[in-house]
């Protein structure tokens, strides 16, 4: 099993709030992630940070990532990134998310 290791996730200014909660719930019961925090706009946060934290394994973000990398404007790190996912962090997300 890898190691969890947290990430913030950014959606692009056009998408819903109601679909990111969707994302979260899908991301806790059909992927297992471990939800943190949730930055929607009805909490005063600003449309282009809106997103949530949450802590998954290499495994499981690549699942999220491959389903939803259309609606997300930026996944960072909160920490350090375990080896196992330095590539799918470092290359292969940034390759595939155009702003």
């Amino acid at each position: 099993m890898s190691t969890k290791f947290e990430v913030r996730v950014f959606y692009k200014p056009l998408f819903d709030e109601d679909d990111i909660m969707q994302h979260i719930r899908d991301l806790e019961e059909s992927i297992g992630a471990t939800m943190k925090v949730a930055y929607l706009p009805s909490d005063g946060v600003a449309d282009n940070d809106k997103g949530f934290s949450c802590e998954v394994n290499a495994t499981q973000l690549e699942s999220f990532f491959r389903e939803y990398y259309q609606d997300l404007a930026k996944v960072t790190a909160l920490g350090p990134v375990p080896e196992d996912a330095k590539e799918l962090m470092e290359e292969i997300i940034p390759q595939y998310i155009t702003p």
